[in-house]
């Protein structure tokens, strides 16, 4: 897989510039091969399909590094080869698997190693859309932007901020025998630690389990989404948490979500979540006083809206969260973003999203850092097969540490 994406990136530095045809033959041998990846019956009986692109990244950064980035120098080269696996039987059955090769789940400086983000079931007993039935590992019903997370879909590079900013909670790797608010708050001190604190989201949150979900219509014409999901890991857990045989369904998680669409342009959709967020191991509390981490449970509330209209896009999430602390009671956050695309061209847009996180009161402070973050970018489809991102962020923590401050990223998406 790192010997094709090589191949394909010289490839396009010994072809020649100056005969546009080249990069027209090079896209169509691409879109080839992706359609002879996929095969099936003619009426849809049946289909089997691969579905590879490549994600080429590369992050430019102020240290402490932004988010979930582990780096110690202030650039990171994050490749990504991505294969999307899909079967159906009719209309009633499908499976999808969706496996990737980089440096980790999340941007860092070790060696490419093969991750399974999603494999799951769907079953649907009805010929209309009323209900799906699922089953295995796959991204949160919670919000609406885990509905535009790949890369190809997503127009500008990063999550917003509650899916991609680690808080200063911890889900049991760094309790200390008797949990206080002076170690709580001692933490506002420090750069993020990212493999022992946790997010409001992580990404995805592709934790394994059970959904139900659908659309119905309702009165006069409205369209109504609905989803309710069982996960064995809550929405800030850590990609380590998320398979099966890694945490069981001891203590889950329970999310829900129901959107109304007046018409084409309009999502409006509210969401639910709670479930523990402390790992359930025993051996990570041993001689601590927490007792069952299934009594600590992480509550989360979100409103989410959407516009799209022509050349114009309007996405808007409002975040309500709460982490049931050991000693500590409620440690609660707010956050929100505006994010917004306009199509300036028929394959090339400007993206711009405006980031805040607020964290509720401990002692007579804050239990972890405000933060406000600005995000601009932009794209150009250069044809089927490429894609060209661009991103420059600034974010504005208060404290002594000011993590990510001043960012940039570009990717070139390669699509078969």
């Amino acid at each position: 897989m790192i010997a094709a994406t090589t191949l394909i990136t010289c490839s396009l530095a010994q072809l020649p510039a100056d005969d546009p045809s080249w990069f027209d033959a090079l896209s169509q041998s691409m879109q080839d091969l992706g359609d002879a990846l996929v095969a099936g019956e003619p009426d849809g009986a049946w289909t089997v399909g691969i579905d590879p692109w490549i994600d080429q990244t590369g992050w430019f950064f102020t240290q402490p590094p932004p988010g979930f980035i582990q780096a110690d120098g202030h650039a990171l080269y994050a490749p990504v080869i991505n294969l999307m696996g899909t079967a159906t039987a009719g209309k009633a059955l499908d499976f999808t698997v969706y496996a990737m090769a980089s440096r980790g789940f999340d941007p860092t400086e070790a060696p490419m190693e093969m991750i399974l983000n999603e494999y799951f079931i769907n079953l649907r007993p009805f010929e209309n859309q009323l209900l799906t039935l699922r089953a295995g590992a796959f991204g949160t019903t919670f919000g609406q932007w885990n509905r535009r997370y790949l890369s190809f879909e997503n127009p500008l590079i990063d999550a917003p901020l509650p899916y991609g900013w680690m808080t200063s909670i911890g889900d049991g790797t760094q309790l200390p025998a008797n949990p206080g608010a002076a170690v709580q708050l001692g933490r506002k001190d420090r750069a993020d630690n990212v493999p022992d604190w946790n997010p409001i989201i992580w990404g995805p949150a592709y934790a394994s389990g059970f959904s139900a979900l659908g659309t119905f219509p309702a009165w006069q014409g409205p369209l109504v989404d609905w989803a309710v999901e069982v996960k064995n890991a809550s929405l800030s857990s850590r990609p380590e948490e998320w398979a099966w045989w890694d945490r069981n369904m001891a203590s889950p998680t329970i999310t829900g979500r129901v959107a109304i669409r007046p018409d084409a342009r309009w999502t409006i959709g509210g969401s639910v979540s709670q479930g523990s967020y402390l790992i359930a191991d025993p051996t990570v509390r041993a001689g601590t006083s927490i007792g069952d981490p299934g009594e600590y449970d992480q509550t989360t509330w979100g409103i989410d809206l959407s516009y799209a209209h022509r050349w114009a896009e309007i996405w808007a999430e409002f975040i309500w969260n709460t982490f049931d602390q050991p000693a500590l009671g409620d440690l609660t956050s707010f956050s929100w973003f505006v994010e917004g695309r306009i199509n300036v061209a028929v394959d090339t847009w400007v993206s711009a999203r405006w980031n805040s996180q607020f964290y509720g009161d401990l002692n007579g402070e804050s239990w972890d850092n405000d933060v406000q973050r600005f995000d601009i970018g932009g794209g150009t489809r250069l044809s089927e097969s490429f894609t060209f991102k661009l991103q420059f962020s600034h974010a504005n923590e208060s404290g002594s540490v000011d993590q990510g401050q001043w960012y940039g990223a570009t990717q070139l998406i390669m699509e078969f």
